[in-house]
């Protein structure tokens, strides 16, 4: 059985497995992304700074945080589920933002890992995937960040 969840080029998938033992749950350099709590006074009239989204698929939790910072995008997807060790993946790009549109000027790349699951269950595979160049128009308001159907909340400047 298959299961995915899709945001601006995220994937976590359910069900497939990996032979490649090197793959299975190990730091990442993306797990920086997840240390900074919300914070009330977060600009969310301004893209600059790390923003996140939840996606909930049965019982797989992948949370995607993307920062716009100092001409970069960092995107990182964590995934997990009961009895999955967490995992955290991520892809950095060249890009640009303004006038409502966000141009990736790289080819950028996908980072993949996976998470043994408990007995009888699938392996969990989380992958970060950002590819370029290309476009695409994104929106602020209602402090939310809206970009390719998705609504992403304001974590910190």
């Amino acid at each position: 059985m298959k299961s995915w969840l899709g945001v601006v080029g995220l994937l976590c998938v359910v069900g497939c497995s990996s032979d490649d033992a090197d793959d299975e749950a190990k730091a990442s350099p993306y797990d920086a992304l997840y240390t900074p709590a919300a914070i009330a006074t977060a600009d969310t009239a301004k893209i600059d700074g790390l923003w996140e989204t939840t996606l909930v698929n049965g019982e797989v939790t992948s949370q995607a945080r993307i920062q716009f910072k100092d001409g970069k995008i960092q995107f990182a997807s964590r995934c997990t589920g009961p009895g999955y060790e967490t995992v955290t993946v991520g892809v950095t790009v060249s890009a640009t933002w303004a006038d409502s549109k966000i141009t990736v000027s790289d080819p950028g790349g996908q980072d993949q890992k996976t998470s043994n699951g408990p007995t009888g269950k699938p392996p969990l595979v989380c992958v970060a995937k950002l590819t370029g160049p290309g476009s695409t128009s994104y929106s602020l308001g209602d402090s939310k960040l809206q970009t390719l159907g998705f609504s992403f909340t304001k974590i910190t400047d």
